[in-house]
C-alpha cells in the first residue's frame, strides 16, 4: 500500500477500513496489526500525503442492555488507543435523529491541532452520497479548518 501510494506520488491516501488492512510481517494481536496499519498511516502523513484512514467502532450498551450506535466516542474506535493516539483529527459519522435517516454529523472528537467543529450533513441514498447541510454547509466549515491551519 505504501509503495503504491509513493510509486504514484499520491498526495490523498483513503484507506478503509483500518481493522481490513495486514502491515507486513506477523501480528500477534488485531490490536497491534491496527497499531501496525497507523505506523504505516503516520509515515504517509509525514511524507506529505493527507491520510483519511476509516476505522470500524465498536457497538455501545444502552440503559436497557441493548448493543447499539448510541453516545459514540473517541474511545469507541475498535482496537482503539493507537487510532485515538496518532490520528490528528479523528470524526464520527452519527445519525442525528433515528426518525430522519437522511440527517447525520460528521462529529469531530478528536483535533490534535485546534478546537473541534461537528459538520452536519445529509445523507442522499439515492446516490450514496453525503451533502452539506445547515449553515454554511461542510464547504464553509472545512475551509475555515483549512484557514486555521495555514492552507491557502
Amino acid at each position: 500500500m505504501v509503495r503504491s501510494a509513493d510509486a504514484a506520488g499520491a498526495e490523498l491516501v483513503v484507506m478503509d477500513y483500518a481493522q481490513r488492512f495486514a502491515p507486513p510481517g506477523e501480528s500477534a494481536t488485531r490490536k497491534a496489526a491496527v497499531d501496525g496499519v497507523m505506523d504505516y498511516a503516520r509515515r504517509m502523513a509525514d511524507g506529505g500525503a493527507a491520510v483519511i484512514l476509516v476505522a470500524a467502532v465498536g457497538r455501545q450498551k444502552d440503559s436497557a442492555g441493548r448493543s447499539g450506535y448510541a453516545d459514540l466516542g473517541l474511545a469507541s474506535f475498535r482496537e482503539s488507543s493507537e487510532l485515538e493516539y496518532g490520528a490528528d483529527d479523528a470524526f464520527l459519522l452519527v445519525r442525528d435523529d433515528p426518525d430522519d435517516p437522511a440527517g447525520v454529523t460528521l462529529r469531530h472528537v478528536k483535533s490534535r491541532h485546534g478546537e473541534t467543529r461537528d459538520i452536519p450533513l445529509a445523507f442522499d441514498g439515492s446516490v450514496q452520497r453525503f451533502d452539506p447541510a445547515g449553515p454554511g454547509g461542510c464547504g464553509n466549515a472545512a475551509a475555515d479548518l483549512w484557514a486555521e491551519g495555514g492552507g491557502a
